[in-house]
């Protein structure tokens, strides 16, 4: 029972960890390619709450897959 405790803690910790340093690359990738959109919309950051998804987060922890809000792109 305890180790069902600690995996799904460390997998929260991953989470939080992984999560907005994904996003984040990927609205600095936009933004070396000329896009400030991120960057004007507060989402060039490791904030975790500006990445946060709810229903992306319940369905990472529930089934392994999930997602995080995506960053806006202008084409």
């Amino acid at each position: 029972m305890e180790t069902n405790w600690l995996r799904c803690i460390s997998r929260i910790i991953a989470i939080f960890l992984s999560l907005p340093v994904h996003e984040l690359s990927h609205a600095y990738a936009a933004k070396l390619l000329g896009d400030d959109s991120a960057q004007k919309q507060g989402r060039l950051t490791l904030n975790f709450i500006k990445h946060f998804d709810l229903m992306g987060f319940v369905f990472l922890l529930l089934f392994g897959y999930g997602w995080a809000k995506p960053v806006p792109v202008n084409i």
